[in-house]
């Protein structure tokens, strides 16, 4: 047992003595770099960073750009970057030397970009007070705005874009569009109670193929922007139904089996539907339906829209919504009276009075 430690204790000196030869002379090789800190991570409008390293030798630090550059004092060394503006993020890395003994950090400046990922290519503001607020994913740098009309701008708050519109007092509906760096958002300016509320006339022919026009009154009224729905009332015949309102097209749907209101007939409690009449057949299914779209018309100067047949119902042409009375709410074939509210009237458009 003696004579293995006294082998050991012989061998001990030897391996420090390789470890500490060179053949230039007596010093001690470093292998290792610790870096401590790096702080490489900047903005386009370039600046100044650190790195912070431990190690015994001289050290040194070389960038692989010339955008990126290096000082050295001690441990720490300083690294500068230069102003970008290009779109992409650039990278430099830099080789920090000490003796033998290498590290690698990498300096990561931002391009000129940002990302608006919930942003749609059209928006509804309100006439007063009109506004819409769009995250921003990357808010590297606030990015050029461009409206093409002089009551949109856009400002950048809160990694947010906010586009405002001035109050609308036109009476009518205004579209701009307005370009945020390369992304172009439309923006159209209304409010339902100033432009699209009010009389209108619901205007068709008396058949289905005919040349002679009648009309009806219906109001438009009680807008609810919460459930995207409003009132279309027909006062002359005491008949109303609420339909819903797209915001993006303007448009609205009138389908049947629409609840319209109750009244008397042969001194029985009736209620009054709505049923569409196609190629000669009627149906109270809620299934077959024909879309309105206002739009302005530029010769008068009104809103208008006319019935359109979205193929709701096969093969068959719709051609009319019109009101019926029913003996219950439940709605079939037996309890249908065959008996009309109102006007029948055909390929109707509404023209706003």
């Amino acid at each position: 047992m003696m004579r293995k430690i006294y082998l050991f204790l012989i061998a001990l000196p030897l391996f420090f003595l390789v470890a500490c030869e060179s053949g230039e002379g007596d010093y001690e090789v470093q292998k290792s770099i610790n870096v401590v800190s790096a702080d490489l991570t900047f903005q386009p409008s370039g600046g100044t960073g650190t790195v912070v390293v431990e190690t015994q030798g001289t050290v040194t630090a070389v960038s692989s750009r010339p955008w990126c550059t290096t000082s050295v004092n001690g441990g720490t060394i300083t690294v500068t970057v230069s102003e970008y503006d290009g779109l992409d993020n650039r990278y430099a890395d830099i080789l920090i030397t000490s003796g033998e003994g290498t590290a690698k950090v990498t300096a990561h400046q931002y391009g000129l970009y940002f990302l608006l990922p919930e942003a749609e290519d059209s928006y509804h503001v309100e006439d007063v007070n009109g506004f819409v607020e769009i995250p921003l994913t990357h808010n590297n740098y606030e990015p050029e705005s461009e409206a093409d009309v002089d009551w949109l701008s856009a400002s950048y708050a809160d990694g947010k874009v906010i586009i405002k519109a001035t109050d609308n007092t036109t009476g009518l509906l205004r579209t701009g569009n307005i370009t945020i760096g390369t992304k172009k958002i439309k923006i159209e300016q209304w409010s339902f109670d100033s432009v699209f509320a009010g009389e209108y006339y619901w205007v068709g022919t008396t058949t289905a193929t005919g040349s002679v026009v009648d009309t009806m009154k219906v109001n438009f009224k009680d807008y609810d922007p919460e459930s995207g729905t409003f009132t279309m009332d027909f006062p002359e015949v005491n008949v109303s139904f609420k339909t819903q309102f797209n915001e993006k097209d303007l448009s609205f749907k009138v389908s049947g089996a629409l609840y319209c209101g109750e009244t008397v007939y042969k001194d029985t409690k009736a209620y009054i539907y709505t049923i569409v009449y196609a190629d000669g057949y009627v149906s109270w299914s809620s299934s077959y339906y024909v879309t309105f779209t206002l739009a302005l018309d530029k010769t008068t100067g009104k809103y208008q829209a006319p019935m359109v047949d979205v193929g709701s119902w096969a093969n068959k042409k719709i051609s009319s919504v019109q009101f019926e009375l029913f003996k219950s709410q439940t709605l079939n074939s037996t309890n249908r009276w065959r008996v009309a509210v109102g006007k029948k009237l055909y390929n109707v458009t509404l023209y706003k009075k």
